[in-house]
């Protein structure tokens, strides 16, 4: 959930920046949804600090994907005022042809400097197609991850380094 019931949205993005300052730094991270405007929002160093954030480490990950984003976070009093736009974060967006809110995802990719933009045949979901190793844009999904990931990924049963995670793979 992006926030924690009868709370403020603040809350939610404390919530997330202490398990980061506990738990990371990250290659990556995934938001799907409202998701991807908690990640935009912790990728701009004034949220992030007002939130908590006190590592050296910032932003706590390399790279984001962001599935089927929404802006409506962002355009919320709510929200924590941002300050560095666009964002240098390098981010991928997955946005469905079909899905309701595609103008709002095309809107958050906007706050990124180099935004990557891959779009499916369907609406606000991760297609399950992308469990097929030889879909496009699971293709371009791990092209990207391994362009911008700190560990060196390789396919197949012999390999030295890090293997690549499985899309379908729940960790």
């Amino acid at each position: 959930s992006w926030h924690v019931p009868d709370s403020p949205l603040e809350a939610g993005l404390r919530l997330i920046v202490e398990r980061c300052e506990r738990e990371g730094p990250f290659d990556g991270a995934f938001g799907f949804s409202q998701g991807t405007c908690m990640l935009t929002l912790l990728s701009d160093a004034t949220v992030w600090q007002a939130c908590g954030g006190r590592s050296a480490t910032f932003p706590p990950w390399r790279f984001l994907l962001l599935g089927c984003g929404t802006d409506h976070l962002l355009r919320s009093a709510q929200a924590p005022a941002m300050s560095a736009l666009p964002l240098a974060v390098p981010s991928l967006h997955l946005m469905g042809k079909r899905d309701a809110i595609l103008a709002q995802s095309r809107a958050l990719s906007r706050r990124f400097a180099s935004p990557v933009l891959l779009e499916h045949e369907h609406g606000h979901v991760v297609p399950i197609g992308l469990a097929d190793p030889n879909h496009p844009v699971r293709a371009r999904i791990h092209r990207f991850i391994q362009e911008h990931s700190s560990r060196h990924f390789t396919q197949g049963a012999n390999a030295e380094s890090a293997a690549a995670p499985s899309l379908d793979d729940p960790d």
